[in-house]
């Protein structure tokens, strides 16, 4: 199950509620193209308008949808007898950028088919019933009308960019200041926090390399580099990530709309691509910034992502070092022949492996999720899905097994090891994650601590300012000494004379990331963290501004969505489901031999004891005990 509806029910347990937002965000983005393209370009104008008010009539439509069993199919979900084939995102066209006379690459056919799948969405959803239907009759429907909205959005989030471009030229980007560029990944943690650390893109004089967890490459040796170009959506949207087999990357909320930046060869097709969300320390303080700071002036939404972040990002003073333009699409290039794909700056947490990444074991994974005996114990090493199935098993019957010789000879001998390996190798895979994570660190020049829970920690080094939030999320941004993209402020955010958050700001004004005031300076104590400013060479100021809507939702804020997307060990329940296999045995082993208790006693810590350690540490780092 991999079509529309399920990436629906993917990233929102309610339909309805999922379809609404994303038919509410494309009619905001709809509108701004529309007052925008007034008076500019009437062909665009009519086609937006056109849009518009099929939103507005697939508003009303969702609106009064009801799902009459959606609470027992979220707990079971069955196959859909039907899935509509919405294109997820961006098309891939045949055409290098090179011989397209454009000015957005891909915009006539990409509007065309948007403007058709819309309209065909909206016309099917108002020919069913929709007051309390069975989701598998409603939600195929529901889901197609989100992702052709998904669409028209990202079409209209360009050619606003694009028409602002034109309208506010702005201060040109001068190039590196030491003859290059470098961005930063977005924050992750262990077992994967190596990748912050280590992930860079670096723009150098006719030439980008990309260093990630597949490794490093260079373009623009073998073939020139043309120009840069930005796409979005991405060429795998987030609901694809979301249904990932090895669930390996979390998606944030401007994964989709911030897009894939293209480098092109002097014929305009894709030598390599990277998704820029992974390059923000927080992908959705670079957008909203625009929302609340009075400096910045008033900004469509569509602008902030496709011309303030893009240049708070870094991108396009990567583009002027490498000396070519940046140019806007909402349609992929053709790749080149020697092209190396789209790249990721690294996992954002463990993956599954192996025979876990079977579509039926996916499949049966995500479908225990939704009840609560859950025996998921989370990834593990290539072989751990061979293991696991047998676990219970073994350690129901090996205790018992053990007891009539008093585990002494070779066979009773072999089950006894066999079933300590068993029930230790989720401990063990973790482990052996937790010590591939660990790479050399830079000195410590300074450190604070606000000591709240959590205990987040801000750390200055040679180079980087390094958050570590409380869930243990790890984001290295660059220091003063980066005379490009540097954080060189330590700005108060204030509200009615009251402080909400700390931006790290670089010179130009840029807020490369937003710490909540209530965590890293609670009671108002503030004199320790200006204190690290100063060690850290950082000037300190004040401005009033809103607080940002979107802060709740990164990793920095304990207890958000983003910050408990990690664990800390193998998954509770499956741990404590794991005892209750092995409970029985282990009661009457207490009568037994020596090597028989010790088993018991063994496996009970492993699972009981294990699933409290982890549920502890959980709730202590995040704020909440996830399952």
């Amino acid at each position: 199950m991999n079509g529309p509806a399920t990436r629906l029910l993917a990233l929102d347990a309610d339909p309805v509620a999922g379809a609404s937002e994303a038919v509410r965000t494309a009619l905001l983005a709809v509108e701004d193209a529309v007052d925008l393209l007034a008076g500019t370009d009437d062909d665009l104008h009519e086609a937006f308008s056109y849009a518009r008010g099929q939103l507005d009539l697939a508003a009303r439509m969702v609106g009064d949808t009801s799902i009459a069993d959606l609470a027992a199919f979220a707990a079971n979900p069955a196959p859909f007898p039907f899935e509509p084939r919405t294109p997820l995102g961006a098309l891939v066209l045949d055409v290098p950028l090179a011989t397209s006379t454009e000015m957005i690459y891909g915009l006539r056919v990409s509007l065309r088919g948007a403007l058709t799948s819309l309209a065909s969405a909206v016309r099917t959803l108002g020919s069913v019933p929709r007051r309390h239907s069975p989701a598998v009759v409603i939600v195929p429907w529901l889901a197609e009308v989100a992702l052709a909205s998904a669409r028209v959005e990202r079409l209209a989030d360009v050619v606003v960019a694009h028409v602002h471009a034109a309208a506010h030229p702005g201060t040109p980007e001068l190039p590196g200041v030491g003859g290059d560029v470098e961005l930063y990944p977005a924050g992750r943690a262990a077992p994967v926090r190596r990748w912050a650390q280590r992930a860079r893109v670096r723009f150098t004089p006719g030439r980008v390399e990309i260093v990630t967890s597949a490794g490093r490459i260079s373009v623009g040796q073998s073939s020139p580099i043309g120009s840069l170009l930005w796409v979005a959506p991405p060429v795998t949207t987030a609901p694809e990530v979301a249904t990932a087999p090895d669930e390996a990357a979390v998606t944030g909320p401007e994964h989709d709309a911030l897009g894939t930046v293209h480098v092109l060869d002097t014929t305009g097709r894709s030598l390599v691509a990277f998704v820029v969300a992974d390059w923000a320390s927080q992908p959705t303080t670079v957008v909203d910034q625009a929302l609340v700071d009075s400096t910045i002036g008033d900004l469509p939404l569509g602008a902030a992502r496709g011309v303030l972040a893009l240049h708070a990002i870094g991108v396009a003073r990567g583009a002027t070092t490498i000396g070519v333009p940046l140019l806007r699409g909402v349609a992929h290039p053709p790749s080149a022949t020697d092209t190396l794909g789209t790249l990721r700056a690294g996992e954002d947490r463990a993956p599954y492996r192996g025979r876990d990444l079977a579509p039926a074991r996916v499949a049966s994974r995500r479908r225990a999720r939704s009840r609560w005996w859950n025996t998921d114990l989370g990834p593990g090493s290539s072989i751990s899905g061979w293991i696991r199935p047998v676990t219970p098993w073994l350690i129901a019957l090996a205790p018992l097994l053990i007891w009539p010789g008093g585990g002494r000879n070779a066979f009773q001998l072999s089950i006894l090891v066999l079933a300590l390996a068993v029930v230790a190798e989720p401990w063990v895979s973790w482990l052996v994650a937790l010590l591939r994570d660990a790479v050399p660190r830079p000195a410590r020049r300074a450190s604070y601590s606000p000591g709240t829970p959590g205990r987040p920690r801000l750390t200055l080094t040679d180079r980087f300012l390094v958050i570590r939030s409380a869930s243990g999320h790890e984001t290295w941004v660059p220091g003063p000494q980066d005379a490009d993209l540097g954080v060189t402020r330590l700005v108060r955010l204030l509200q009615d004379d009251r402080a909400w958050g700390f931006a790290l700001s670089d010179a130009r004004g840029r807020w490369r990331a937003v710490l909540p005031a209530a965590e890293w300076a609670p009671a108002h104590r503030y004199a320790d963290l200006e204190a690290f400013a100063r060690r850290a060479r950082l000037e300190l100021a004040d401005q009033e501004a809103a607080p940002l809507p979107r802060l709740g939702q990164d990793a920095v804020v304990r207890g958000s969505a983003a910050a408990g997307a990690r664990t800390f060990g193998p998954r509770p329940r499956g741990l404590l489901i794991l005892g209750f296999a092995a409970t029985p045995a282990a009661l009457l082993s207490l009568a037994g031999p020596d090597r028989s208790q010790w088993l018991a006693l063994v496996t009970v810590a492993l699972t009981y004891g294990g699933a409290a350690a982890v549920a502890l540490a959980t709730h202590l780092r995040i704020g909440r005990t996830k399952p």
